[in-house]
């Protein structure tokens, strides 16, 4: 019954989290029907075989990310004493308790939330609002691992809800989501929640509302897609990345209310909403900054998308990431292909297509894709010029990003413009449709 533990913090202590795994249905009569027997006789088994320590005087059980109950110690236990016995040390309330060593508390009905995800530990990401993210399965990456376009197939520290001040928990209704958290862990909770964690760490909060409102339906359209097909989500780049409070706390301090509100708005009035195209959802790429123009995904991962092709996106001219210069040393660059620069050293562009960015350059008579040459030096998007400085090669980008669907700073000038959430999504996505309550 009992699958896995782990062991989390909350505030100053530690907390025990018990996942379990029940074949039939939960309901009220089914749990009353069978505590008495299984849970304390299991709990109390699982603990006393795993020899489990922690520092804390609480247990959470958790079934399919809802809390069952909730064991509170007498005392802060550091060593569960294996030599007594176990499942007498458990009680139910209206029982005696003054020499027994656990109270089990009414079962309780809120989201796993609640209680699972207040957490003080704190983990490094990326910076999202001051640099953009790199994920090509999503959008925003440098990177060149390959995308499903196509094909159709599409963090455990918690979200730190103690003292938050004026910030309320999302609604959990929808679908659960289960989030791989980098730090080895599991996070369980609803879609919803799960969303104002991306949106604030995909979106610098202060972006305008509506573009932040268009974030989270993108976001949630990921997320609902990956849910379809069985794509484990994590709290990183290689899905769509994931920050809880305390993360969120710890990045913008004293902006922390205001941003945390305003993100939070933003799911919340675009609840359910999501996006298709011929009643399936989207493959919902986006990205830092374009050149100008997005990117037609067929030229990133060769495969034609009829809602990822190219569009106009003049307001991206704003970002600081719209151009980035950088120098290489050309015989590195020669050499990570394989070529030596005193026996190969011309470099060509050989062709850009319509978005502007580069389809094929050569570097002596060897021929390279524009986008593994981005990858390969880690530049900041295929559009890019060339220029020679003695043994250095200057290289100008434009844009930040592979440049496949929405720009997250086109939707924010589009926003600041004037265009709500569903004209940004519209645009940037042509031909879907916009779906849900």
């Amino acid at each position: 019954m009992v699958t896995r533990y782990e062991i989390r913090r909350e505030q100053d202590r530690e907390v025990l989290i018990l996942y379990l795994d029940y074949r039939e249905e939960i309901s009220q009569e089914w749990w009353n029907a069978i505590k008495e027997h299984s849970v304390v006789k299991q709990v109390a088994s699982y603990i006393k075989n795993h020899q489990i320590k922690w520092d804390g005087n609480k247990i959470i059980l958790v079934s399919s990310g809802i809390v069952l109950a909730t064991l509170l110690a007498l005392a802060p236990i550091k060593t569960f004493d294996t030599t007594q016995n176990a499942t007498s040390s458990f009680v139910y309330v209206g029982q005696e308790v003054e020499q027994d060593l656990f109270v089990l508390q009414e079962k309780d009905d809120s989201s796993v939330s609640d209680v699972v995800l207040d957490d003080s530990i704190q983990e490094v990401d990326s910076d999202t609002s001051t640099k953009p993210n790199s994920s090509p399965s999503k959008g925003t990456g440098s990177s060149n691992s390959s995308s499903s376009i196509g094909n159709n197939s599409s963090n455990t520290q918690g979200n730190g809800n103690s003292g938050s001040g004026n910030t309320s928990k999302p609604e959990v209704s929808g679908p659960m989501v289960t989030v791989y958290r980098s730090n080895g862990s599991v996070l369980t909770l609803g879609l919803e929640e799960y969303l104002v964690g991306v949106v604030a760490a995909e979106m610098p909060a202060s972006f305008h509302k509506e573009a932040l409102k268009a974030q989270a339906v993108v976001a949630r359209t990921y997320a609902l897609r990956s849910i379809q097909e069985g794509k484990k989500l994590t709290d990183t780049q290689d899905t769509q990345v994931y920050k809880d409070q305390n993360q969120l706390k710890q990045e913008w301090g004293a902006s922390f209310s205001t941003y945390y509100q305003k993100v939070q708005a933003a799911v919340q009035e675009t609840k359910g909403k999501y996006l298709t195209y011929q009643g399936r959802y989207i493959e919902a790429l986006y990205f830092s900054t374009s050149n100008g123009y997005t990117e037609d995904a067929s030229y990133v991962w060769g495969n034609s998308v009829p809602y990822l092709q190219s569009v106009v996106s003049s307001w991206d001219t704003e970002s600081r990431f719209f151009h980035q210069e950088v120098y290489k040393d050309k015989q590195q660059v020669f050499s990570s292909f394989g070529l030596d620069a005193n026996i190969d050293g011309t470099i060509q562009i050989l062709e850009r297509n319509r978005s502007g960015r580069v389809v094929s350059l050569k570097l002596g008579s060897t021929v390279i894709s524009g986008v593994t040459f981005r990858s390969r030096l880690g530049l900041a998007s295929t559009d890019f010029e060339i220029q020679e400085v003695g043994s250095q090669l200057k290289i100008v980008t434009k844009g930040w990003g592979h440049g496949v669907g929405m720009s997250q700073y086109g939707a924010n000038g589009m926003a600041k413009n004037g265009y709500t959430y569903s004209q940004i999504l519209t645009h940037y996505y042509q031909g879907v449709t916009l779906q849900g309550s």
